[in-house]
Protein backbone atom coordinates (compact mmCIF):
# COMPACT_ATOMS: atom_id res chain seq x y z
CA UNK A 1 0.00 0.00 0.00
CA UNK A 2 1.22 3.49 -1.03
CA UNK A 3 2.09 5.99 2.11
CA UNK A 4 -0.15 9.01 2.26
CA UNK A 5 2.87 11.20 0.79
CA UNK A 6 3.59 9.18 -1.92
CA UNK A 7 1.95 11.65 -4.08
CA UNK A 8 5.09 13.81 -2.96
CA UNK A 9 8.03 11.31 -2.78
CA UNK A 10 6.87 9.64 -5.98
CA UNK A 11 6.70 12.56 -8.27
CA UNK A 12 10.41 12.83 -8.61
CA UNK A 13 10.32 15.75 -11.16
CA UNK A 14 7.48 18.47 -9.76
CA UNK A 15 4.94 18.37 -12.58
CA UNK A 16 2.32 16.76 -10.49
CA UNK A 17 1.63 13.80 -12.43
CA UNK A 18 3.10 10.23 -12.96
CA UNK A 19 5.26 8.85 -15.65
CA UNK A 20 7.99 7.25 -17.30
CA UNK A 21 9.77 10.84 -16.84
CA UNK A 22 9.26 9.78 -12.86
CA UNK A 23 11.25 6.36 -13.16
CA UNK A 24 13.97 8.20 -15.41
CA UNK A 25 14.36 11.16 -12.91
CA UNK A 26 14.50 8.61 -9.87
CA UNK A 27 17.35 6.31 -11.83
CA UNK A 28 18.94 9.69 -12.45
CA UNK A 29 19.58 10.52 -8.66
CA UNK A 30 20.19 6.56 -8.39
CA UNK A 31 23.15 6.85 -10.79
CA UNK A 32 24.71 10.17 -9.28
CA UNK A 33 28.08 9.50 -7.81
CA UNK A 34 29.12 10.79 -4.37
CA UNK A 35 31.31 14.10 -5.07
CA UNK A 36 34.51 13.64 -5.53
CA UNK A 37 36.78 15.89 -2.99
CA UNK A 38 39.67 15.81 -5.40
CA UNK A 39 38.32 16.07 -8.72
CA UNK A 40 38.15 19.81 -10.29
CA UNK A 41 34.52 21.64 -10.16
CA UNK A 42 31.76 20.66 -12.64
CA UNK A 43 31.59 23.93 -14.58
CA UNK A 44 28.10 22.74 -16.24
CA UNK A 45 24.99 20.47 -16.49
CA UNK A 46 24.95 18.69 -19.25
CA UNK A 47 28.13 17.14 -20.94
CA UNK A 48 28.24 16.93 -24.75
CA UNK A 49 27.96 13.49 -26.36
CA UNK A 50 28.89 13.17 -30.10
CA UNK A 51 28.84 9.21 -29.44
CA UNK A 52 25.27 8.77 -29.06
CA UNK A 53 22.87 8.65 -32.04
CA UNK A 54 19.02 7.56 -32.57
CA UNK A 55 17.78 6.32 -35.94
CA UNK A 56 14.86 3.47 -37.24
CA UNK A 57 15.76 0.51 -38.97
CA UNK A 58 13.60 -1.03 -42.02
CA UNK A 59 10.11 -1.94 -40.45
CA UNK A 60 8.65 -5.85 -40.72
CA UNK A 61 5.22 -6.81 -40.85
CA UNK A 62 4.80 -9.90 -38.98
CA UNK A 63 2.04 -11.16 -36.67
CA UNK A 64 -0.40 -9.03 -37.67
CA UNK A 65 2.16 -6.31 -36.24
CA UNK A 66 4.85 -4.03 -37.30
CA UNK A 67 8.13 -4.25 -35.64
CA UNK A 68 9.88 -1.15 -36.36
CA UNK A 69 14.09 -1.09 -35.25
CA UNK A 70 14.92 1.95 -33.31
CA UNK A 71 18.99 1.81 -33.10
CA UNK A 72 20.72 3.52 -30.63
CA UNK A 73 24.03 3.62 -31.19
CA UNK A 74 26.66 4.50 -28.28
CA UNK A 75 24.72 2.45 -26.05
CA UNK A 76 27.72 1.68 -23.74
CA UNK A 77 27.83 5.72 -23.35
CA UNK A 78 24.03 5.96 -21.80
CA UNK A 79 22.81 5.27 -18.26
CA UNK A 80 19.20 6.35 -19.30
CA UNK A 81 17.14 7.78 -22.09
CA UNK A 82 13.87 9.15 -22.69
CA UNK A 83 12.78 9.35 -26.50
CA UNK A 84 9.30 10.97 -27.75
CA UNK A 85 8.30 9.96 -30.75
CA UNK A 86 5.36 11.43 -32.97
CA UNK A 87 3.37 8.06 -34.61
CA UNK A 88 0.11 7.72 -36.11
CA UNK A 89 -1.46 6.56 -32.44
CA UNK A 90 -4.89 7.00 -34.01
CA UNK A 91 -4.62 4.44 -36.29
CA UNK A 92 -2.44 1.90 -34.12
CA UNK A 93 -1.76 0.75 -30.71
CA UNK A 94 1.38 0.38 -29.01
CA UNK A 95 2.03 -3.34 -28.47
CA UNK A 96 5.62 -3.58 -26.55
CA UNK A 97 8.94 -1.79 -26.77
CA UNK A 98 11.33 -4.43 -26.50
CA UNK A 99 15.15 -5.14 -26.26
CA UNK A 100 17.07 -8.08 -27.39
CA UNK A 101 19.01 -9.97 -25.68
CA UNK A 102 16.88 -9.14 -22.35
CA UNK A 103 18.29 -8.48 -18.98
CA UNK A 104 20.73 -5.60 -19.66
CA UNK A 105 18.13 -2.49 -20.08
CA UNK A 106 14.62 -1.85 -18.45
CA UNK A 107 12.45 -0.68 -21.10
CA UNK A 108 9.09 1.40 -20.75
CA UNK A 109 7.04 3.21 -23.16
CA UNK A 110 3.72 4.67 -22.59
CA UNK A 111 1.09 6.80 -24.47
CA UNK A 112 1.29 10.88 -23.71
CA UNK A 113 -0.69 13.80 -24.83
CA UNK A 114 -0.70 12.22 -28.28
CA UNK A 115 2.91 11.22 -28.39
CA UNK A 116 4.23 7.96 -27.63
CA UNK A 117 7.62 8.25 -24.79
CA UNK A 118 9.81 5.28 -24.82
CA UNK A 119 12.11 5.10 -21.71
CA UNK A 120 15.81 2.90 -21.07
CA UNK A 121 17.47 2.59 -18.40
CA UNK A 122 20.67 0.56 -17.84
CA UNK A 123 20.49 -2.03 -15.59
CA UNK A 124 23.86 -3.51 -15.62
CA UNK A 125 26.40 -3.63 -12.95
CA UNK A 126 29.89 -1.24 -12.96
CA UNK A 127 31.60 -4.57 -14.12
CA UNK A 128 28.87 -6.01 -16.65
CA UNK A 129 29.53 -3.08 -18.36
CA UNK A 130 32.94 -4.23 -19.41
CA UNK A 131 31.74 -6.86 -21.58
CA UNK A 132 29.29 -4.50 -23.65
CA UNK A 133 27.62 -5.98 -26.60
CA UNK A 134 25.29 -5.53 -29.20
CA UNK A 135 21.76 -4.44 -28.03
CA UNK A 136 18.45 -4.28 -30.90
CA UNK A 137 15.58 -2.32 -29.52
CA UNK A 138 12.23 -3.00 -31.38
CA UNK A 139 8.87 -1.03 -30.99
CA UNK A 140 5.49 -3.27 -31.78
CA UNK A 141 2.64 -1.55 -33.26
CA UNK A 142 -0.38 -3.27 -34.40
CA UNK A 143 -2.87 -0.87 -36.92
CA UNK A 144 -6.63 -0.85 -35.62
CA UNK A 145 -9.49 -2.84 -37.31
CA UNK A 146 -10.91 -0.55 -40.14
CA UNK A 147 -7.86 1.74 -40.20
CA UNK A 148 -5.38 2.23 -43.35
CA UNK A 149 -1.74 1.04 -42.60
CA UNK A 150 0.88 3.51 -42.90
CA UNK A 151 2.04 6.75 -41.62
CA UNK A 152 5.61 7.75 -40.30
CA UNK A 153 7.45 7.67 -37.47
CA UNK A 154 9.18 10.41 -36.03
CA UNK A 155 11.82 11.12 -33.05
CA UNK A 156 10.81 15.18 -31.79
CA UNK A 157 12.39 15.13 -28.75
CA UNK A 158 15.20 13.08 -26.52
CA UNK A 159 16.33 13.48 -22.93
CA UNK A 160 20.06 11.21 -22.35
CA UNK A 161 21.89 10.75 -19.11
CA UNK A 162 25.44 9.06 -18.94
CA UNK A 163 26.06 5.75 -16.77
CA UNK A 164 26.83 8.39 -13.75
CA UNK A 165 23.52 10.19 -14.29
CA UNK A 166 25.06 13.49 -15.59
CA UNK A 167 23.12 15.16 -18.69
CA UNK A 168 24.55 14.03 -22.19
CA UNK A 169 24.07 16.40 -24.79
CA UNK A 170 23.32 14.58 -27.71
CA UNK A 171 22.32 15.87 -31.46
CA UNK A 172 19.14 14.33 -32.05
CA UNK A 173 18.09 15.68 -35.13
CA UNK A 174 14.42 14.33 -36.73
CA UNK A 175 14.94 10.70 -37.30
CA UNK A 176 12.06 9.09 -39.15
CA UNK A 177 10.80 5.85 -41.00
CA UNK A 178 7.58 5.68 -43.28
CA UNK A 179 5.76 2.62 -42.07
CA UNK A 180 4.47 0.25 -44.59
CA UNK A 181 0.91 0.38 -45.86
CA UNK A 182 -1.42 1.17 -49.17
CA UNK A 183 -0.47 4.08 -51.15
CA UNK A 184 -0.24 7.88 -49.55
CA UNK A 185 -3.01 9.14 -52.01
CA UNK A 186 -6.23 7.65 -53.30
CA UNK A 187 -8.87 9.24 -55.44
CA UNK A 188 -12.49 7.79 -55.64
CA UNK A 189 -14.49 7.20 -58.44
CA UNK A 190 -17.05 10.05 -59.39
CA UNK A 191 -20.12 11.09 -58.12
CA UNK A 192 -22.67 11.27 -59.79
CA UNK A 193 -21.65 9.34 -62.79
CA UNK A 194 -23.14 10.00 -65.35
CA UNK A 195 -23.35 13.93 -64.89
CA UNK A 196 -24.08 16.72 -67.05
CA UNK A 197 -22.40 19.96 -64.94
CA UNK A 198 -20.39 18.93 -61.85
CA UNK A 199 -19.30 16.08 -60.37
CA UNK A 200 -17.19 15.05 -57.07
CA UNK A 201 -14.45 13.17 -56.03
CA UNK A 202 -13.19 11.58 -52.63
CA UNK A 203 -9.45 12.26 -51.94
CA UNK A 204 -7.94 9.88 -49.10
CA UNK A 205 -4.58 10.59 -47.39
CA UNK A 206 -3.29 8.01 -44.98
CA UNK A 207 -1.83 11.10 -42.72
CA UNK A 208 -2.57 14.76 -42.22
CA UNK A 209 -1.01 16.65 -44.96
CA UNK A 210 -1.53 19.93 -47.35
Amino acid sequence: TCALDAGIRFDCDGDSTFSIADVICCARHLLQRTPCPDCPPDTGQVRPEPGVAVGFGTPEEAGGGIALPVRIAGTDLLGGALLTLEAPLDRYDVIGFDVSPPGSWLTLHEVRDGRLVLGLIDIRGGNERAGLGNHQFTLTLALRPGQPAGGQVTAVAGEFSGPDGVTLGVDLGRPSQTLPGSARVALSPNQPNPFSTETAFTLQLVEAAD
